[in-house]
């Protein structure tokens, strides 16, 4: 696209008759609803939205997105996500892609259930608040320039902890000739932005390949009714306390 800017596409449902192919240009997400129209120079698509328009807020645009399916599932747990609907404030999300979901189902097998089925939302708040920034909208270049506090830039690595709504990462800026990668690393997690500046009516959505989280994150303590083993201890040593009081007397 213009100044650079790319579309990206999914191809959903890749083995029905008739594949459904969406792409996303500027914040907004299109379906192809008549593909492959021939013209004498070139091909036509229509789509059902005008892209460079952002018209969603970030919490339609998590509903909407097919890559971003598994953190919006996550995210509805004890209604979390509401207030990415507000136009009242605004946000900087990193969302971990439904690939880097995947990666923590094969690694924390046991994490990855305990945070999808659905009774551990004080959990899934605090990895996610983990990933956005409430009161700012910053794109990659604005956060570039936020963390590199020297010119010329420190070298073809900078950057600096950013506070999120849930602790501190740290932001990285690798400089290239044209362009540059962008990372987001926390306790030796280095998530790179696979799909940057998502704008939204409401803020701006950053993909990211990995998700900010440890094993120890979901660690959930045990009940605290004793156990069948437990009871029966203690009514052992009730017995032989019990006993011995007995032959005391």
């Amino acid at each position: 696209m213009s100044n650079g800017r790319k579309l990206y596409f999914a191809v959903n449902q890749p083995k029905a008759v008739v594949p459904v192919i969406s792409l996303e240009g500027g914040g907004v997400n299109a379906t192809v609803t008549t593909p492959d129209i021939a013209a004498k120079n070139g091909v036509i698509h229509i789509i059902d939205h005008i892209l460079g328009i952002p018209s969603q807020t970030v919490y339609v645009k998590l509903s909407t997105d097919p890559m971003l399916s598994a953190t919006f599932n996550l995210s509805t747990q004890d209604g979390w996500n509401k207030r990415l609907n507000s136009r009242e404030e605004k946000f900087t999300l990193f969302v971990p892609s439904n690939g880097a979901w995947e990666f923590i189902h094969r690694t924390l097998p046991s994490a990855f259930k305990k945070l999808f089925m659905g009774e551990f939302p004080n959990h899934v708040k605090y990895i996610l608040e983990r990933h956005m920034i409430v009161g700012q909208d910053w794109s990659l270049e604005e956060l570039a320039a936020l963390t590199t506090n020297s010119t010329p830039p420190r070298g073809p690595n900078h950057g600096e902890r950013l506070q999120m709504t849930r602790g501190k990462i740290y932001f990285q800026a690798r400089v290239m000739n044209r362009g540059g990668e962008y990372y987001i690393e926390w306790n030796g997690i280095k998530a790179k932005v696979i799909r940057p500046d998502v704008e939204c009516v409401n803020g701006v959505v950053h993909v990211v390949d990995k998700v900010l989280m440890k094993n120890r994150d979901v660690t959930v303590s045990g009940s605290t009714t004793p156990s069948v083993t437990g009871l029966a201890a203690l009514l052992s040593t009730l017995i032989t306390v019990a006993f011995a009081r007995a032959l005391h007397h």
